[in-house]
């Protein structure tokens, strides 16, 4: 009967050993509550510094064609130039390219769709190649569908025939001129403000990389711990099971002494479950850790890209600028000496 008490009670606390073993293996497999990817790490902090392109806008811009014979075309043709000026007829500098739905009006009525000539020019935005039987008294009438560009009701114009001549058109590269060098002022500010968030992602990187091979370490400790915390309450367990057999094997003036053995080893068995536990448990905050330190780091590669990208599209426009700067005050020193 004696003996049958004290199986009793083994068994009782196996069972318990065994529901809180299986417990905390559970919550070891299970998915962390904080192994999502959190951009909040200390002072790693990732933030959308990214500005998004406006629109260009010209709604309330005018448009102004004219006959270009500087422009070689066919015999039979006639080279018309476009630009878009502002209310105080100033050139407006556009700072992207853009295509355009052109359409040439004749006198009486008809249209005809006009196509883009691939012709540089710094003088005009676009030109078009007219027949010249169709020149006298037709207007151009232009739109887009470039989904960047907030154009407004189509811009309509009668061909100015007067082939811009020189004092005109000295007039005209001189505000280009000055229009450019302003620009240029511009582009050359959003270089050096895409410059200095590389300048700042980069540092960014090496912050989040140090942080994440730190928590890898920590990761590490932590797993070593708990594997040294396991095997520590596997030999225990084992030492229980061994006691407990001694106990049922024992006769019956021998189960006092081998039921404080059991006890014993209980007593140590428990502990190293605790212990157990608590190594688990630091383990799985230090792998939440070091998972969201990876987050962190691979989200700052990404942000390093895109900001290097976007301070080479600033480099790009800005060496635009300056190409169309000094093409302007070229054909400006040209057209100076021929007044």
């Amino acid at each position: 009967m004696i003996k049958n008490h004290y199986i009793c009670k083994f068994a009782s606390l196996i069972l318990g050993i065994a529901f809180l073993s299986a417990c905390q293996e559970s919550a070891l497999n299970a998915p962390s509550k904080d192994s999502s990817i959190s951009t909040d790490s200390g002072d790693l902090v990732l933030e959308d510094d990214e500005t998004i392109s406006e629109p260009i806008s010209v709604a309330g811009a005018f448009l102004y064609c004219s006959v270009d014979d500087r422009i070689e075309t066919t015999e039979i043709s006639t080279a018309v130039g476009c630009r878009l000026m502002s209310e105080d007829s100033r050139p407006i500098i556009l700072n992207r390219d853009f295509s355009v739905v052109a359409q040439l009006v004749k006198p009486d009525g008809s249209q005809i769709a006009l196509q883009q000539s691939i012709v540089e020019s710094v003088f005009w935005s676009w030109i078009f190649e007219v027949s010249n039987e169709d020149l006298k008294g037709s207007s151009i009438s232009m739109t887009t569908s470039d989904g960047g560009v907030v154009w407004g009701e189509d811009k309509v114009i009668e061909i100015d025939l007067d082939n811009a001549n020189e004092v005109a058109r000295f007039n005209m590269l001189t505000s280009l001129v000055e229009e450019y060098e302003a620009q240029l002022a511009i582009e050359e500010a959003k270089v050096l403000e895409k410059e200095g968030k590389v300048e700042d992602n980069e540092g960014f990187v090496a912050s989040s990389k140090d942080n994440r091979d730190q928590r890898r370490v920590e990761t590490a400790s932590a797993q070593a711990d708990y594997n040294e915390k396991l095997a520590g309450f596997e030999a225990a367990m084992a030492a229980h099971v061994e006691k407990t057999a001694a106990l049922e094997a024992a006769e019956l003036e021998e189960q006092d002494a081998a039921q404080l053995e059991v006890d014993a080893a209980a007593g140590v068995l428990a502990t190293a479950l605790v212990e157990r536990d608590s190594a688990g448990s630091a383990l799985d905050t230090a792998t939440s850790a070091q998972n969201n330190a990876q987050g962190v780091y691979v989200l700052s590669l990404g942000k390093l890209k895109k900001s290097k990208e976007s301070r080479d599209e600033a480099i790009a426009a800005r060496d635009k600028v300056k190409l169309d700067l000094e093409m302007a005050r070229s054909e400006l020193e040209v057209v100076e000496k021929e007044i």
